[in-house]
C-alpha cells in the first residue's frame, strides 16, 4: 500500500475487488463497502475475505457485474471515498476477449484531407487528443467505440504536426504519447502525425543481389554513432543517419565510412537501436551517450541521429535516405529492436494508456525483471504481441528494413516470433529474424520461452551461438577474460571445433542444438563484452602482437568457413579495442567510436577479411542450405598437433570443386600433413592466393587456416 494514502481499491477480476485499508484509519476496520456507479447508485458490495498486514487490512470483495471503462468509485462505512482502479483484471482472460483488437488502424492515419486516430485504451473513461501544428492548436474529444479503441477524427492536413493523448484512467489525468506514433519532436515529448504516401524514398530494390538462402548472408553489426563519431572517418558530419550517408570519405587515401563498408563484401548491415531511446538529451546528443538499449517509442526513429530531432518528419526522412544509400551499395539493412523492456514503466506510453496490461507479472503481482532493466514487456498477451507484429510491418513498410534482430528474444514467446516471422515474409520473402535465444529468468513458462532450447519449435529463427563463441574465442564474460577458445590457444578443445563448424546441427558424435544450419548466427565477436582484441591481450598475453594479429585472422576465417550464418562486429577486422572495457553502453565517444587509423594500422587484417568474405562467396560448399546437406558432404579428422581438418567432399554441385579442405593450426607450431594426392592451395593465412600451387605435402604454419581444393 502506497504511503500517505487511508483507502486504496482495485478491480481485479470481474465481479471481484480487492480494498486495502491504513491501519491508521479506524484500525483498518469497515464492515460495510459500497460501489458508487457513474449515474450515482450506490451497490453494496459484500465481503468475502478479510487479511491483516503490519500497516493495512487487506478486504476482498464480491461486486456487482459493471462495464469496463467507466469510472467507479468505491464507499466504505465511515464514507471514506476513493476511485476504483482496473488493476488485475486487464491481466484475465475474459479481458482479453473481450477488448483484444485485431485491427489495423491504430495510431495517426494521415492524408492530405484528413487524420484519423484510434487508441486502445479500454480502461479509460474519457480521452481527448492535444493537436498542434504551428500555431494552431486543437483539443479533440474522442469517442469510445467496440473493443475500447478510442476514435476521433482532425479535419484538414496536419502532415508534420504533434500531439499528445490525454487520459482519464484510473482517477487521473494522464498525458501520453501515441505507442503507435510514427515519429516525435524532440525526447519524445509529442508524437509526430506523418503521412507515408509523402515520405516516398527510392527502394533500390534492384542493386540488392537475390538472397537465396540464409546461409548466404554475412552479417556486420555497426552503431550509427560509432561509426562515424570520430574526426578519423572523413565525414563533414558525425554520428548521424545523414552520416552515414556520405560518399566517398577517406583517411590518408583509404576509405571510410560508406566508402569503407560497401567495399568489405558483406551482405546485411545491422543497424544497433535505431527506434527512439531514452537516455541521449536529442537536443544535446554531444554530453550523452548510449547503444540505445533503453527503449522509449518503438515505432519512432532515434532523434539525436537526425539533424533536427524536433521536426518530427526529419528523422523519418533521414532513416529513409540511410537505407535507401545502404541499398544503392548493395546492402541489405537489419535492425536491433528491443520489444523485451521498455526505459522505465513510469514513462511508457504502454502504462500510461493501459496501466498493468503491458509488463509481465508474477503469480504474487511483482513486475517480472527477467531483462534486468527493472521490467519485461508480456507478448503473451494478445495486445502486446499485436503491437510486436504491427511496429515489424510498419519499419518494413516506411523504411524497407530487410531483417530484425532481437535483443534478449528469449524474453518473448513461441507463438509472438513465429507469427512475426509469418506476417514480415509476406511482405518481404526474404526477410532475417535471428536474436540472442538465452533462456532469461523471466516470469513465462519455460516451454513458451523464444530460448535456444526451444528453437525446434521456431524452425525459420536465428539465434546467436554462444558455444560457438566460446569454444572458438573463449568464455567471454568479465570474470572468464582469461579463458581460452580453440583459435586462441586452447588444443584441448579441437574435439568440439567440429560441432562448431556444422552449425551444430549434427548428432551421433557431434553436439546438436540446431535443426538447421539458418538456425545458427556464428560469432565471437559483438557489441557486448570486450573485444575479441581486448580478451586476447588477457588470456594471450603472453604472446607478442605478431601472433595475437594471427589469432585475430583466424577467427574470423573460422566465423566466415563455418556452416550456418556469419557474423562480424565493426572494426572486428581491424583489431578494435575499447580499452579494455566490456559493458560500453554508456561510455563516451572516445571509447565506442572506431578508430579509422586503426584501419590503416591493420590494412593486412581488413584485407583478409575481405578475401575470407570472398572465399565463403566462391564456394557455396561453405554454406549448406539443410542438415541433411551437411551430413552428406561435411566430415572431420583429427590431425596431428591438434589441428582440424573440415572437409567438404562430392559438393561440384556447389562450387567448382569436388573436394574442399580446410585445416586449422591454432598452435605455435609448423605442422606437417601428407594429403591423399594433389590439392591446389587457395587460401593461407596471407588470404586468397593471386597464383595458386598444386601440393601433395603442405606445411601449415603456426596460428594458421589453409584451403585446399581439386
Amino acid at each position: 500500500m502506497r504511503e500517505n494514502t487511508s483507502m486504496e481499491a482495485y478491480m481485479d477480476d470481474y465481479g471481484e475487488i480487492v480494498v486495502l485499508l491504513s491501519q491508521r484509519f479506524y484500525n483498518g476496520r469497515s464492515e460495510k463497502f459500497f460501489l458508487v456507479i457513474p449515474q450515482g447508485e450506490m451497490i453494496a458490495c459484500q465481503i468475502r475475505g478479510r487479511e491483516t498486514h503490519e500497516s493495512y487490512t487487506q478486504y476482498t470483495l464480491t461486486g456487482p457485474a459493471v462495464r469496463v471503462g467507466p469510472e467507479y468509485e468505491l464507499v466504505e462505512e465511515h464514507g471514506h471515498r476513493v476511485v476504483l482502479q482496473y488493476r488485475r483484471i486487464v491481466q484475465t482472460e475474459r479481458f482479453e476477449n473481450d477488448f483484444a483488437y485485431d485491427g489495423d488502424d491504430l495510431g495517426a492515419r494521415c492524408s492530405q484531407d484528413r487524420t484519423e486516430f484510434a487508441l486502445w485504451a479500454p480502461t479509460a473513461s474519457r480521452v481527448q487528443i492535444d493537436l498542434q501544428s504551428g500555431t494552431q492548436s486543437r483539443l479533440i474529444e474522442m469517442q469510445r467505440h467496440s473493443q475500447g479503441v478510442w476514435r476521433a477524427v482532425a479535419e484538414g492536413d496536419w502532415h508534420g504536426a504533434t500531439y499528445l493523448y490525454q487520459l482519464r484512467i484510473n482517477g487521473e489525468l494522464r498525458r501520453s504519447t501515441d505507442p503507435y506514433g510514427l515519429s516525435s519532436t524532440a525526447n519524445g515529448r509529442r508524437s509526430g502525425i506523418v503521412d507515408p504516401s509523402r515520405m516516398t524514398f527510392d527502394r533500390h530494390r534492384e542493386a540488392l543481389a537475390p538472397l537465396e538462402a540464409m546461409t548466404d548472408a554475412v552479417i556486420y553489426e555497426l552503431s550509427v554513432r560509432d561509426f562515424t563519431s570520430a574526426d578519423s572517418s572523413g565525414t563533414q558530419t558525425h554520428g548521424q543517419f545523414l552520416s552515414l550517408c556520405e560518399e566517398n570519405t577517406q583517411l590518408e587515401g583509404r576509405p571510410t565510412g560508406l566508402a569503407y563498408l560497401s567495399s568489405l563484401g558483406v551482405t546485411h548491415v545491422q543497424l544497433m537501436p535505431v527506434a527512439d531511446f531514452a537516455t541521449v538529451d536529442e537536443e544535446h546528443p554531444a554530453s550523452f551517450y548510449n547503444w540505445g538499449y533503453d527503449p522509449l517509442q518503438y515505432f519512432c526513429p532515434e532523434g539525436s541521429y537526425s539533424s533536427d530531432p524536433n521536426d518530427p518528419l526529419c528523422r523519418v526522412a533521414e532513416l529513409q535516405q540511410l537505407i535507401s544509400t545502404l541499398h544503392r551499395h548493395g546492402l541489405r539493412v537489419n535492425l536491433d529492436v528491443v520489444f523485451n523492456h521498455h526505459y522505465d514503466i513510469q514513462f511508457s506510453a504502454f502504462d500510461a494508456c493501459v496501466p498493468y496490461y503491458y509488463f509481465r507479472t508474477t503469480p504474487s503481482g511483482f513486475i517480472s525483471n527477467g531483462s534486468g532493466c527493472g521490467n519485461d514487456t508480456d507478448s503473451v498477451r494478445r495486445m502486446m504481441r499485436k503491437f510486436m507484429v504491427d511496429c515489424v510491418l510498419s519499419w518494413i513498410q516506411l523504411y524497407d528494413v530487410d531483417g530484425f534482430r532481437f535483443d534478449l528474444m528469449g524474453l518473448h514467446d513461441i507463438d509472438t516470433m513465429n507469427q512475426i516471422v509469418r506476417e514480415g515474409r509476406r511482405l518481404k520473402p526474404d526477410l532475417m529474424v535471428y536474436g540472442e535465444g538465452w533462456d532469461m529468468p523471466t516470469a513465462l513458462d519455460s516451454a513458451q520461452k523464444a530460448c535456444q532450447r526451444n528453437n525446434a519449435q521456431m524452425p525459420q529463427i536465428a539465434h546467436f551461438n554462444d558455444v560457438f563463441r566460446d569454444v572458438i574465442k573463449g568464455r567471454t564474460s568479465e570474470y572468464e577474460v582469461q579463458a581460452r577458445g580453440y583459435m586462441t590457444g586452447n588444443l584441448y578443445q579441437c574435439h568440439e571445433v567440429p560441432s562448431c563448424l556444422c552449425a551444430h546441427t549434427l548428432d551421433g558424435p557431434y553436439t546438436q542444438i540446431y535443426q538447421q544450419p539458418h538456425q545458427s548466427i556464428n560469432y565471437v565477436e559483438c557489441h557486448d563484452n570486450a573485444t575479441s582484441w581486448d580478451k586476447m591481450k588477457d588470456c594471450c598475453k603472453d604472446e607478442v602482437r605478431e601472433v595475437r594479429v594471427r589469432r585475430q585472422k583466424l577467427m574470423i576465417a573460422t566465423v566466415l568457413v563455418a556452416q550456418g550464418i556469419p557474423f562480424l562486429q565493426s572494426g572486428q577486422e581491424f583489431c578494435r579495442t575499447k580499452y579494455g572495457l566490456h559493458n560500453t553502453y554508456n561510455k563516451p565517444d572516445n571509447i565506442n567510436a572506431l578508430d579509422w587509423h586503426r584501419c590503416l594500422r591493420n590494412l593486412d587484417v581488413v584485407e583478409f577479411t575481405r578475401d575470407c568474405i570472398q572465399l565463403r562467396r566462391q564456394i557455396g560448399a561453405f554454406r549448406l542450405r539443410s542438415r541433411e546437406q551437411i551430413a552428406a558432404h561435411v566430415s572431420f579428422a583429427m590431425l596431428e598437433g591438434g589441428m582440424v581438418l573440415y572437409q567438404l567432399n562430392d559438393v561440384s554441385q556447389f562450387c567448382p570443386y569436388q573436394t574442399v579442405k580446410v585445416i586449422f593450426n591454432p598452435s605455435g607450431s609448423v605442422q606437417y600433413v601428407e594429403l591423399d594426392g594433389d590439392y591446389l592451395q587457395i587460401f593461407n593465412e596471407a588470404g586468397l592466393l593471386t597464383m595458386p600451387l598444386w601440393i601433395c605435402h603442405l606445411a601449415v604454419n603456426p596460428v594458421s587456416m589453409v584451403v585446399m581444393a581439386r
